[in-house]
């Protein structure tokens, strides 16, 4: 196109010709659009613009060309897996220029300064290609930005009151999804969704290389432990977690589903809940014994013995099941039955000698709200200050779908906001 006869270029409609004609003393003039911030807002989208303007005057008579106009968007700018748009448009106008007033209107050019601009054409394009190589790969790196959003005590009130501005925030948290294609061959049957596939960087890997639908949350910001979020155990996978449980060496698993909801299964009981007598429950090369059963309102907290039986070797291991969430969103008191499970849970973290093991029946949704309130509880203790929107991306990064609802999301916020009033009252 770029070596069109400008005879034909001038017959192209004013619709199809990008931006106005440019009348400028500057007879190159170049355009580059990019954001200046150094602390990008969250709600903020990038783009990057490059054009490339030639002008010429003769007599009463203009030629402006935009020889290049390449345009970067990055819709979500935080999501690296997001479409990205770019756009390379060589356009050539021709405009009649009224000294008089300034006016433009299409006009033909003379053969002469056709001639000559070709070459001035070609060289442009090939430098200009240079810079918007460098635009590119800048708009991708901007992409991987991290989210943040520190707020003390009295702002998290706010952000509680402001829905719409949580709901906002929470759309702007990278979703990250993969395909069985990334499975390895063993996971055949051992996941409870198709659609919910274990990030591969982070997922864990039992002792012998066996497939488990499980992910570390890594430590952030100086915290010594992170978690392993998981799938309910199906039928076939309740050796494997014990295996995970045992290799791992954690010491709590907090349960946030119940084995049927709303008529469907949704865990395998994959633990003895009957004090009767020294009954154990057999796992392969694993044996677990109810020691301890007590009820603590809506939570049910076992104390199991964990056997490896191969080494003849046992630990203590604590289960907190929360029985009420299928009911939680429409609780008048929710935050506040969260609230009591991380507070009675994080005892028993601190004492574990390995990673806690989170778990609903995804060990995506309920799983990593109450893995994001747990750190930052810790957030608040050591910081004061709270930084919801950058947990969650970070536990997404670690853990597909992590947080899957607006209600999940502002549960946190209540949650957070309820801690850091009582943490204020016992001072």
């Amino acid at each position: 196109m770029l070596l069109m006869k400008v005879k034909r270029i001038s017959q192209i409609s004013l619709r199809e010709v990008i931006g106005r004609a440019n009348i400028s003393d500057n007879p190159w003039n170049w355009t580059i659009g990019n954001s200046n911030t150094t602390e990008i807002p969250h709600r903020q989208n990038i783009s990057a613009g490059l054009n490339l303007n030639k002008t010429y005057s003769k007599g009463n008579k203009g030629l402006t060309m935009k020889l290049l106009s390449i345009r970067f968007t990055s819709p979500r700018l935080f999501n690296p897996s997001t479409r990205r748009h770019v756009s390379f448009r060589p356009i050539v106008n021709t405009v009649n220029v009224d000294n008089n007033n300034n006016h433009a209107t299409p006009a033909l050019n003379e053969d002469k300064e056709e001639k000559s601009n070709i070459g001035v054409i070609i060289a442009s394009v090939i430098s200009v290609l240079g810079g918007g190589i460098v635009l590119f790969f800048l708009v991708i790196k901007i992409s991987d930005v991290v989210l943040t959003r520190r707020l003390k005590w009295a702002e998290l009130e706010k952000a509680c009151e402001n829905c719409q501005e949580l709901n906002r925030e929470f759309d702007t948290i990278p979703i990250h999804k993969h395909t069985g294609d990334v499975l390895p061959k063993d996971a055949t049957g051992k996941n409870r969704f198709s659609n919910v596939i274990p990030e591969p960087r982070t997922r864990v890997t039992l002792e012998d290389g066996q497939y488990i639908n499980a992910n570390y949350i890594q430590p952030v910001d100086g915290q010594t432990k992170g978690f392993i979020a998981t799938q309910a155990p199906l039928e076939n996978t309740q050796e494997d977690f014990w295996k995970m449980v045992w290799e791992q060496q954690s010491q709590i698993i907090i349960m946030l589903v119940n084995i049927i909801e709303n008529n469907q299964p949704k865990c395998t009981q994959y633990w003895p809940d009957t004090e009767r007598g020294n009954i154990w429950m057999y796992c392969g090369k694993y044996e677990i014994l109810l020691q301890k059963r007590t009820e603590h309102d809506d939570l049910v907290h076992s104390t199991l013995l964990l056997k490896y039986t191969e080494k003849d070797l046992s630990r203590q291991v604590h289960h907190i099941w929360l029985k009420s969430w299928s009911e939680i969103n429409d609780s008048k008191d929710s935050s506040t039955k969260i609230l009591n499970l991380t507070k009675f849970c994080r005892p028993y973290i601190e004492l574990s000698q390995g990673r806690p093991i989170v778990h609903c029946s995804t060990g995506t949704g309920r799983t990593g709200t109450v893995i994001a309130i747990l750190i930052s509880m810790n957030d608040y203790d050591q910081e004061k200050w709270i930084d919801i929107l950058n947990r969650v991306q970070t536990i997404r990064n670690d853990r597909n779908g992590s947080v899957q609802t607006k209600e999940q999301y502002k549960l946190i916020y209540e949650v957070l906001y309820l801690y850091a009033k009582s943490k204020k009252i016992e001072r």
